[in-house]
């Protein structure tokens, strides 16, 4: 396994904005499932990356309070995700029902 230096992220990122990979990405769904607290870099990746896919989803839990300004849940992290990204991105919030029967 390799692992994604400064450098190496460096490459990926201006060939992202060169164009380079359009092509190979115009079809791909990247799913990350379950993360909330992305580093500066992963943040540039997902800014880079998500309107050259066809389709890029972050699954996380929230509950309705956390969503609230001033909420103060275990689930800030997400709540701090969702506020950051909507500032970012077009963001589609869906909630998911459950049953645990």
């Amino acid at each position: 396994m390799t692992m994604l230096t400064t450098q190496n992220l460096v490459i990926l990122l201006v060939g992202l904005a060169d164009g380079e990979f359009d092509f190979q990405l115009k079809d791909v769904t990247i799913v990350i499932d379950g993360y909330t607290r992305f580093s500066a870099e992963e943040e540039l990746f997902i800014e880079s990356i998500q309107d050259r896919v066809a389709r890029f989803v972050i699954g996380t839990y929230s509950d309705d309070n956390s969503l609230t300004a001033g909420s103060e849940t275990i689930y800030i992290s997400t709540s701090q995700m969702i506020g950051r990204f909507r500032s970012k991105f077009p963001v589609e919030l869906r909630k998911m029902a459950f049953s645990l029967s």
